[in-house]
């Protein structure tokens, strides 16, 4: 029943077309992200005792040898896939302003505001990936041995449950 509800209210956002796709994530996103930044904030507190320990690791092990090797190996892979995505990129278009096209599809009457919100993504996604980084290290789920990184983050959710 919710898979049939959730597709109905997909098809209503999708078919409504771009104008109906903002104003629909205009009321979902801010309420996504206030979700996420209280849920983490509480996950942070409720381990408030190994957040310093949590910090000095991340920092330690950010400069250790294996680090060293492995951002080098990663940089490699990095710069393999930049090539190509940079190839798929100019023969494409993709990634060249589509966002911005976007966003002047849906005939705001602000489009400063527009573009704020379009440029605050890549900095709410910064924050996301730290915080969740920083919540699987400070829960201690991270030290549970070789996981999927989905199923490493989904472990330490858990631990909120018990301080709520």
């Amino acid at each position: 029943m919710v898979a049939v509800a959730v597709l109905l209210f997909t098809m209503y956002v999708v078919f409504g077309g771009a104008a109906r796709i903002v104003q629909v994530s205009d009321k979902l996103v801010p309420v996504k992200v206030v979700v996420f930044f209280v849920s983490t904030l509480i996950l942070l507190c409720y381990h408030y005792a190994t957040l310093g320990s949590a910090l000095a690791l991340i920092a330690h092990s950010a400069f250790s040898a294996s680090a060293f090797a492995g951002g080098a190996l990663g940089f490699s892979v990095q710069e393999a896939m930049r090539r190509g995505t940079q190839r798929a990129i100019f023969s494409t278009e993709s990634g060249l302003g589509t966002a911005g096209i976007f966003f002047s599809a849906t005939g705001s009457k602000d489009p400063v505001d527009d573009s704020i919100s379009s440029m605050l993504s890549t900095f709410i996604s910064s924050c996301v990936c730290f915080l969740v980084g920083w919540s699987i290290v400070a829960s201690g789920v991270w030290s549970n041995g070789p996981m999927r990184v989905i199923v490493i983050a989904a472990l330490s959710i858990p631990k909120i449950s018990k301080a709520v």
